[in-house]
């Protein structure tokens, strides 16, 4: 009995003796709540108190250390885990001997006996300050990036080497008008974007295969009203270190309106060449009007001017003799002048026409 007494006596020291070694804290509490075991590690690094000042109290009768919220809420979880049975996993804040407060992962379980009677809790505890810092660094890094793409007034979609969408910005739910949550993380190609996906992807194929810009001008689409818009695209391959390939960024504006006022402006010179046109021609015409007008102002006073004459010679010269013009020459007479000016004025009428 001695020597089995003895035996159990080592094992036990010797047991003592690795959770000691560990680096990471761990207790032993009873059905109570009340610390019946710990190692060198919770001692040192926890409470900062030697072990025989630890034993046999509770959470609660460290008042100095242990501020009385985290208290109650290691109470609340030991008693949850009494009641389920059910190992815990949960990060909380730990006030440490230092006076530092750190973010510890606490790995416990229930201790039976072998007839399977309570016997209490033991636990486990890991540091995880710096991944919590880091991940909310990181958390941060990615609001303030979300909130920069966002502020970006260009579509932005991201696509992963794995063919998944990790980007999309305001712009681009606004463009298309599809919400975010309906394509992250989802496949590129299920995304309900009503366009020319074979275009798409021989544009993605070129970029990726060169490592290098691809443009995509005019790209016809279907906008959130169901009119047809005009988008114009690049596609940037992502390479970490210039090398290792990681995905895809497409960015991209609506060109309709700019298209649409192009056209116009388009038409518009086209009707000033029009225009212009008309005025040459309209110039040209108008000097031979000019012209033959002027001659016909000098062809009607020089017909008056021979009328005049011709009556005049054909006059008989002596109150015996009589002299009657033909009808012939009567009807040229009248006719000539009036031909003349009819003449003149529609060639000033056309003039002023032009």
């Amino acid at each position: 009995m001695i020597e089995k007494s003895s035996h159990n006596a080592n094992q036990t020291l010797f047991l003592e003796s690795i959770i000691d070694s560990l680096p990471n804290p761990v207790f032993y509490k009873d059905a109570q709540g009340a610390y019946r075991e710990c190692n060198k590690a919770f001692c040192d690094l926890i409470l900062g108190l030697p072990k025989h000042e630890i034993i046999g109290k509770t959470v609660f009768e460290f008042p100095g250390r242990i501020p009385e919220y985290l208290a109650k809420t290691y109470a609340e979880k030991d008693n949850e885990l009494l009641a389920s049975g059910k190992a815990q996993i949960y990060a909380e804040k730990v006030h440490c001997a230092d006076g530092i407060f750190r973010i510890f992962q606490f790995f416990k379980n229930v201790h039976r006996s072998t007839e399977g009677r309570t016997l209490g809790i033991a636990g486990i505890m890991l540091d995880i300050t710096e991944r919590v810092v880091a991940e909310e660094k990181l958390n941060r890094q990615k609001e303030e990036l979300d909130l920069l793409l966002s502020s970006i007034s260009s579509l932005i979609i991201g696509v992963s080497i794995k063919d998944r969408v990790t980007h999309w910005n305001k712009h681009a739910e606004t463009t298309f008008g599809i919400p975010s949550t309906l394509v992250l993380n989802k496949t590129f190609c299920e995304c309900p974007i009503k366009w020319h996906w074979n275009i798409i992807y021989e544009k993605i194929a070129d970029a990726l295969i060169n490592a290098s810009i691809v443009r995509i001008d005019d790209l016809r689409y279907q906008r959130p009203d169901g009119s047809e818009g005009i988008l114009g695209l690049t596609i940037n391959p992502l390479l970490r270190d210039g090398e290792i390939l990681e995905g895809f960024l497409i960015l991209g504006r609506d060109l309709t309106e700019r298209r649409n006022l192009e056209h116009q402006l388009l038409q518009a010179r086209k009707l000033e060449a029009l225009g212009q046109l008309a005025a040459g021609i309209a110039h040209e015409i108008n000097s031979p009007l000019q012209y033959i007008g002027d001659n016909l102002k000098f062809i009607a006073r020089g017909l008056e001017t021979l009328i005049a004459l011709l009556k005049k010679n054909m006059e008989p010269q002596d109150t015996a003799s009589s002299f009657n013009l033909s009808d012939e020459h009567g009807y040229l007479f009248e006719e000539l002048p009036k031909a003349a000016a009819q003449s003149l004025l529609r060639a000033w009428s056309a003039s002023r026409k032009l």
